[in-house]
């Protein structure tokens, strides 16, 4: 496939990602479930065999395409300890976009990670399982009776992928579980509708699956140095709704327990040099 070719096929995967996310919109509209799209850029470093200093920037938007939820920097080096095992570690800073009283304000959140793969190959096909721990600070404060002022989660992802090495192609399909493992966690009488006000505090003790995420793509290497990938996933999440008071830790309502469902495409590109 010559230059031309790789160009207008790249621009074809553009204009389809795009075209995706408004037909998915749509659809989403009519069933009632939240959707939003994702754009990304990223720069891949090769420092020496099997080192890599990457850096990524990301857009989410949520409502389809027309409303920026959260800005996503990135920084992460990873190495290839064997064939079979990589580790890696990274920094985001997280803006999130905010309305107050109709005022824009964003929420900057800091995350820090490091994760463990462990991969196996055979022909053309690629299993991995990477874990990744991560924490995340809000530089809002926030009632630690309700949630952690750094949250900590532990996500496990399963992955399975095909390359064509002939064309660069490889559809991948994976599944990954976040377990939450510092939420506030008050009694059993907590969710007791006649009683939730004696409820006692425990701790930042909580933990629980609060997300798990399906999600199918397709990578495309058009040459050594240049990627573009597309994706859809759905999300499947768990959140606690804690409200208590500011001065002492005791419950204003009941703690109740919402599942929410989530679905997204996005779009990415990666330069490696």
């Amino acid at each position: 496939m010559n230059s031309t070719a790789k160009l207008l096929a790249a621009a074809l995967m553009g204009l389809f990602a795009f075209s995706a996310a408004a037909t998915a919109q749509n659809a989403a509209d009519d069933e009632g479930l939240p959707f939003g799209t994702r754009y990304s850029v990223g720069l891949d470093k090769k420092i020496i065999k099997g080192l890599h200093v990457e850096l990524e920037e990301e857009a989410r938007l949520v409502d389809g395409v027309s409303t920026l939820d959260k800005l996503y920097t990135t920084a992460a080096v990873s190495y290839k300890v064997c064939p079979y095992l990589k580790v890696g570690a990274g920094y985001s800073a997280i803006s999130a976009r905010r309305m107050n009283e109709d005022v824009m304000t964003w929420d900057w959140r800091h995350r820090g990670f490091a994760d463990i793969t462990g991969m196996i190959k055979e022909g053309g096909w690629k299993f991995s399982l990477r874990e990744r721990f991560q924490a995340t600070y809000r530089t809002r404060e926030v009632s630690v009776w309700e949630k952690p002022q750094t949250a900590l989660a532990l996500k496990s992802r399963f992955k399975a992928s095909y390359m064509f090495k002939r064309s660069g192609l490889e559809p991948y399909a994976s599944i990954e579980h976040r377990l939450m493992l510092n939420g506030a966690k008050w009694d059993e009488l907590s969710t007791d509708e006649a009683n939730f006000r004696k409820s006692e505090y425990i701790g930042l003790k909580d933990v629980y699956t609060n997300r798990l995420r399906s999600q199918f793509g397709l990578k495309w290497e058009i040459s050594k140095k240049n990627a573009v990938e597309i994706y859809g996933l759905y999300d499947n999440i768990t959140s606690k709704n804690i409200d208590s008071k500011k001065s002492k830790p005791q419950l204003k309502l009941p703690v109740t327990t919402e599942h929410s469902n989530f679905a997204a495409i996005g779009i990415g590109y990666t330069f490696s040099f």
